[in-house]
């Protein structure tokens, strides 16, 4: 449900070859608060459309003590930018904005992440 005036938004993983290796890989790692948060990713493929991502982010001090540690796992289903525009089109929904990797390109050029705003 949405509230009025309001736009629904979707998003999802750019299908890349490689990234589903099973493997776990720091994603970023950057200063937070008064140490570091880092986050790792596993990429394992489940099925041809579907892949189950595990995710760990760790808060550590300035001297390296571990603070916090959360673990996320989920199923995601990576669409092409294509395939999730003509979802949507099929759901009579127009696209008013798209981004990529979070706003910081507004074209592919080798994004990971797509999302778009749309509105009916």
């Amino acid at each position: 449900m949405l509230r009025p005036g309001g736009a629904p938004v979707a998003d999802a993983f750019v299908p890349r070859s490689g990234i589903a290796d099973g493997v776990a890989h720091r994603d970023f790692r950057r200063a937070f608060a008064r140490g570091e948060l880092e986050r790792t990713k596993r990429v394992t493929r489940q099925s041809d459309d579907i892949n189950f991502i595990e995710r760990e982010y760790r808060v550590t001090a300035e001297d390296g003590r571990v603070l916090e540690t959360v673990t996320t796992a989920e199923w995601i289903r990576p669409f092409t930018p294509r395939a999730l525009k003509r979802a949507l089109a099929q759901a009579g929904f127009l696209i008013s904005e798209e981004t990529w990797d979070d706003g910081a390109s507004r074209a592919a050029n080798d994004a990971h992440f797509f999302a778009v705003v749309a509105e009916k």
